[in-house]
């Protein structure tokens, strides 16, 4: 949220938290510029709310899973392009470009993958 301070830390090894702390005038200022519903969607819990803001929340912020969707051309548009570039990826891993070929596996052909299970499991 742009011009607030948020805190972040992780601990427990596997748990993490952001922290924002609001004025009343900035709390209101995200909700009515819509900015909390998109960033709070996804989940959020209250920790101190010394003013009833939270059943504003309630009435601002829906939970809200995304639904990817993908026509007939888009879709076999991205199998086209996950299949080249796991060749392009094995030319590069033959030729011992191994951090190119490491980089197109883990970052373009999984974003592919989560995409497509996306898809699916939606």
């Amino acid at each position: 949220m742009s011009g607030l301070k948020e805190i972040r830390s992780i601990y427990d090894a596997d748990k993490d938290v952001d922290l924002v702390v609001f004025t009343p005038e900035e709390f209101m200022a995200v909700l009515e510029s819509g900015v909390a519903g998109r960033v709070l969607s996804r989940g959020c819990q209250i920790l101190y709310d010394s003013l009833p803001f939270s059943r504003l929340l309630e009435r601002h912020v829906e939970p809200v899973v995304s639904k990817p969707e993908m026509s007939e051309a888009e879709f076999a548009h991205a199998v086209n392009d996950f299949n080249f570039h796991n060749i392009w990826a094995m030319k590069k891993l033959l030729r011992g470009e191994l951090w190119t070929a490491q980089m197109c596996v883990d970052c373009y052909l999984k974003s592919h993958l989560l995409k497509m299970i996306e898809l699916y499991c939606a």
